[in-house]
């Protein structure tokens, strides 16, 4: 999954770009509209990501901002250096890239959104947009997104982090890819 979301960051991030009608694939072929971006309560966030795909792993620090008028991520490498930044408002998705970065390295900038507003977005957020037959629902520390079949497609793990509900991880197994979130001091 990290190498997915860092590719998919990479890909999108590959300039600047605009999208006015955001959507993520939560599965190969099903696609679903992202909620909007003013849905959750105001909060920041810095943290490192931890990504496993097919075999590799990759490092990311990011720079989470959501506020009323949108959601804002910024993406840096372990070095420091700033690679991308990537703002979800009430005109769409805009995006630049900041660094030379093979294409290949990040999936969609909106899928990126997605995963990131399915671990903090409300339940209730998120329910509208999911394809028909698809379940979303907490259950304990958990949050799982099954298809019409029952089958589990995305998990969200969570942890009590400073009083918080904070994700700790996020697995998405149609697309093979596993995230560990890792809270940086305040």
């Amino acid at each position: 999954m990290m190498r997915y979301w860092f590719s998919l960051l990479l890909v999108v991030l590959a300039g600047c770009s605009s999208s006015p009608r955001p959507e993520a694939f939560v599965a190969p072929g099903v696609a679903m509209s992202l909620p909007s971006p003013r849905s959750a309560a105001p909060f920041s966030r810095q943290q490192l990501l931890l990504a496993n795909a097919k075999g590799k792993q990759y490092q990311l620090l990011t720079a989470l901002e959501a506020q009323r008028d949108g959601i804002t991520l910024v993406g840096l490498m372990p070095t420091g250096a700033r690679l991308f930044k990537v703002r979800y408002d009430a005109q769409g998705i805009h995006s630049e890239r900041l660094a030379a970065l093979p294409e290949s390295a990040l999936p969609p900038v909106s899928q990126v959104l997605s995963d990131v507003m399915l671990c903090y977005w409300p339940l209730q957020a998120w329910l509208p947009h999911l394809p028909a037959g698809w379940q979303l629902q907490d259950e304990g520390d958990r949050r799982l997104l099954r298809d019409p079949a029952g089958q589990l497609v995305t998990e969200v793990h969570y942890r009590n982090w400073q009083g918080l509900r904070e994700p700790e991880s996020l697995t998405q197994h149609r697309f093979g890819y596993r995230l560990q979130l890792e809270n940086l001091a305040p």
